[in-house]
């Protein structure tokens, strides 16, 4: 687990649940997949090239600061 996160409850239930979807071949195709969380301004995705099923084992879970992303994109 990231030491970015701090032991969230809501964070780690993310991760456990990103590695129980990726555990049925009905809900996920392929090796990826995607998950996502919005919590006290922060996106929390998880990363590309990783996989669902390493959700628990391994750190993939990147924070996107959502005011400096909305920003970003408003100058576009």
């Amino acid at each position: 687990m990231s030491k970015t996160h701090d032991d969230d409850g809501e964070l780690e239930a993310l991760i456990a649940f990103s590695c129980l979807v990726r555990s049925s071949p009905l809900l996920v195709q392929g090796a990826g997949g995607n998950t996502s969380f919005k919590k006290d301004g922060t996106l929390w995705i998880k990363a590309s090239g990783k996989w669902l099923a390493h959700a628990t084992s391994e750190e993939m879970m990147v924070p996107v600061a959502l005011e400096a992303l909305r920003a970003a994109l408003r100058c576009n």
